[in-house]
């Protein structure tokens, strides 16, 4: 009885120090999107509107106050003992009440691709002309 208690004992010590202890966790990414309007490639009258550190999604060309965000850009870790993988980038918007991920499918100084309810949608910045 008491042998077969010690094995079991043994096997669980085993077990739990063999299995690696994986830890996720959110940093967050130096890189902010560049100031203006970025129009989406599927219909021109959507996209994003970006200021400082304010963000907002746009349709038919309008948004509304409650549709502004703080934003932040963070990459999400997976360590694995004493290995670290970088799982993506994400958008990550704030407000009083939600916070909202959103994957980089490729972050460009003046292209963004996100993924948008399981699809990739490319938004592109159109810059302003400034006549003198």
């Amino acid at each position: 009885m008491k042998s077969k208690l010690i094995t079991k004992l043994i096997l669980l010590v085993f077990i739990l120090t063999s299995c690696q202890n994986k830890t996720y966790e959110e940093r967050i990414n130096k890189t902010k999107l560049i100031e203006g309007e970025y129009y989406s490639e599927l219909n021109s009258q959507n996209g994003i509107s970006v200021r400082e550190n304010k963000i907002a999604f746009f349709e038919k060309m309008k948004f509304n106050s409650e549709d502004i965000y703080e934003y932040v850009i963070v990459d999400s870790i997976l360590t694995e003992g004493n290995v670290e993988n970088k799982i993506g980038t994400y958008l990550k918007r704030t407000d009083r009440k939600n916070t909202l991920y959103t994957k980089f499918t490729k972050l460009l100084d003046s292209t963004i691709i996100l993924n948008r309810n399981n699809q990739s949608e490319e938004f592109k910045l159109k810059t302003r002309i400034e006549f003198k």
